[in-house]
């Protein structure tokens, strides 16, 4: 939990590496790679608690009498109006791509998006993400031979990856799509 947890609010290491190492390393079999990826989910989902958590506050405590902040507030109403739409499939399909998944839960927060939808969100994208890399490592572990894992299985590895950002870019871009189309006047901007 530890390390999902530091994955998301201290992101210097990219968290493909880290659960792909989590897996290679302590995943011996479907108990450990379910146990695995528990464990991470809980922690990713804490260290998105906390970034939500920062976002609301900085949101409550910003005031700016300039008016720059006119022009902002236009813009942060149209996005809140387009994020406050995106249903738990497309904050779940933001956790799948790798950098926005870290800073999202913030951008959430500062929108003040439901509580409930963003970590059900949340939980199902870090399910995903983790449970894909973490499966990922432990049979890029188990088809090692002599120390070092077997071509094919690097291959399958990175072919995953690629699916699963691609999927995630697909689930984005129609739920943010899908609200366009519902609302012309946002889309136009």
């Amino acid at each position: 939990m530890i390390i999902g947890c530091a994955e998301k609010l201290v992101p210097v290491v990219p968290s493909a590496g880290v659960y792909l190492f989590v897996g290679m390393r302590f995943a011996h079999g479907p108990l450990d790679i379910a146990a695995l990826t528990a464990a991470t989910v809980i922690g990713s989902t804490a260290g998105s608690i906390c970034w939500y958590a920062a976002g609301r506050l900085l949101n409550r405590a910003r005031t700016a009498p300039a008016a720059h902040v006119v022009r902002l507030k236009d813009r942060k109403d149209r996005w809140h109006s387009m994020v406050c739409r995106m249903d738990c499939m497309g904050i779940a399909g933001l956790q799948l791509l790798p950098v926005v998944r870290v800073y999202s839960a913030f951008i959430f927060g500062s929108l003040s998006v439901r509580f409930r939808r963003f970590v059900t969100g949340t939980l199902f994208g870090c399910t995903g993400w983790n449970g894909a890399l973490i499966s990922a490592g432990a049979v890029v572990s188990r088809t090692a031979s002599n120390g070092r894992p077997s071509e094919w299985a690097v291959v399958m590895v990175i072919v995953a990856g690629q699916c699963c950002l691609f999927g995630a870019t697909w689930v984005v871009r129609r739920c943010l799509c899908h609200y366009g189309a519902a609302n012309p006047d946002i889309s136009a901007h």
